[in-house]
């Protein structure tokens, strides 16, 4: 955007760093011009991808915004004078996550968890974008016409393009989502083909974002034949996959709960894909995990724990082995090693009966380094972190960086371990760590020349 005393010239580059953004962009000006305070000044048009449009102004501060196809408005305050000589460049800069949780939404409404989430990724809706092109698009026919261009509201000019082109630019794509089963994804590889899973709708959109509940598998345990994985491939090609915690069991009145899954492109950190179940007895210590906070829910899993209902759910661990082995996680992140010895027990009987769920045999691994009894431990640490390696990728985030840092630290010893740590950091790679589960995220496809 470059100012002068006769006018402002606007060109928008796209994304930093970007080259294939090619869509335009609606162009708004509101000001008062010096000497005209009664009469506000807004101006309209269209600005195709690495052009410029002119506009002539009057000497006065105005305000640019800059309604990009994924719906976020960029805006700059300018001051047109008689020595403006400044030169300013849009460019679509992705905005950091505000600190949205999934977790912490679930149990509001569809439409609410969308807006929140839209505001702290700067994904606005795509509403506002159509409607302003459709405006300057009738606006500009009607000029072609010859008819007048009717203001939209008394005192107010508008300059629209004269070469916008009739069609107007087709929405972003949305993502799909695919459900499959019995997966056992190879961080060292390129994301897994989707064409065998099946299409999983959307419970709704907003803007770029949609929102998918995908049902419980059943209220067997998860094994390595039956877990669930999201395939979520973006408009830009990249691809996710999202772990889904199935089945998944109340605790107040043991039915089971849907994975629900947001997916936002214009998410500036972490994965796009974020997980989230409606547990309202579970559901605030999964939000610590969720915010990558789990050493801050000490007093949350106290007082779960002192709750018979919860107690019989999470340490006879049979009901909901996945709730399980979150619960331990908090813990282990808050009690001191020197306490909570009934967990020795139950820790080790978790990943007996349930040896297809990785997280179980890391918990225990992770509370025999931490409160070593005997010389034999690290052993059986390492043998814990064996069959983790061989059930699968971790169901929760903290698991997998786990993982990592025992193997590393018990490899010197048990030198097979440092082949699987090998494999363990390129996993941490692709994780989002400040998710409670697990997404993990891959490049667009290569492109065969």
């Amino acid at each position: 955007m470059m100012i002068t005393p006769t006018g402002i010239t606007i060109s928008f580059g796209g994304a930093r760093g970007r080259s294939d953004d090619s869509r335009p962009v609606v162009a708004q000006i509101f000001g008062f011009a010096r000497g005209a305070e009664d009469e506000p000044v807004s101006h309209e048009m269209v600005v195709p991808a690495g052009e410029t449009v002119e506009q002539k102004l009057d000497e006065g501060l105005y305000n640019v915004q800059l309604t990009l196809p994924s719906g976020r408005i960029l805006q700059r305050n300018v001051k047109i004078g008689p020595e403006s000589n400044e030169v300013f460049h849009f460019f679509e800069d992705f905005v950091p996550n505000a600190g949205f949780s999934l977790q912490e939404s679930v149990g509001r409404s569809d439409e609410e968890v969308l807006v929140e989430a839209a505001a702290a990724s700067g994904n606005t809706s795509l509403a506002d974008y159509q409607r302003r092109m459709r405006w300057v698009e009738d606006a500009t026919r009607t000029w072609q016409r010859g008819g007048p261009v009717p203001p939209k509201r008394p005192g107010v000019r508008y300059r629209v393009n004269p070469d916008l082109e009739a069609n107007l630019p087709a929405p972003p794509d949305t993502p799909t989502v695919r459900l499959l089963i019995g997966l056992a994804p190879d961080p060292a590889a390129e994301a897994p083909d989707g064409s065998d899973g099946a299409f999983i709708g959307f419970e709704k959109f907003h803007g770029d974002s949609g929102l998918w509940r995908i049902p419980f598998a059943g209220p067997e345990p998860p094994t390595r034949q039956t877990r669930r994985w999201a395939r979520v491939e973006l408009p830009d090609g990249r691809v996710e996959l999202a772990s889904l915690p199935l089945p998944w069991c109340r605790a107040d009145d043991d039915e089971f709960e849907p994975a629900e899954l947001l997916v936002d492109p214009a998410r500036g950190e972490g994965a796009a894909t974020t997980v989230a179940v409606h547990d309202r007895r579970l559901g605030g210590l999964l939000a610590y995990l969720d915010r990558g906070q789990a050493g801050a829910a000490g007093p949350l899993l106290q007082e779960l724990e002192s709750d018979p209902l919860i107690r019989d759910t999470i340490l006879e661990k049979t009901k909901n082995p996945l709730a399980a082995c979150a619960a331990a996680y908090v813990g282990l992140a808050v009690y001191p090693p020197n306490e909570r010895e009934e967990w020795d027990v139950w820790l080790g009987n978790c990943m007996t009966i349930f040896p297809d769920i990785p997280d179980a045999a890391i918990v225990h691994a992770r509370r025999l380094v931490l409160r070593p009894t005997s010389e034999g431990d690290n052993a059986r640490a390492a043998d814990a972190l064996r069959q983790a390696c061989a059930a699968g990728v971790p169901y929760f985030s903290t698991g997998v960086l786990l993982l990592r840092e025992m193997l590393v630290l018990l490899s010197p010893d048990h030198p097979d371990l440092a082949a699987r740590a090998v494999e363990a950091d390129r996993l941490a790679g692709r994780i989002d760590p400040s998710q409670a589960f697990t997404v993990l995220r891959y490049a667009p496809p290569r492109k065969v020349s």
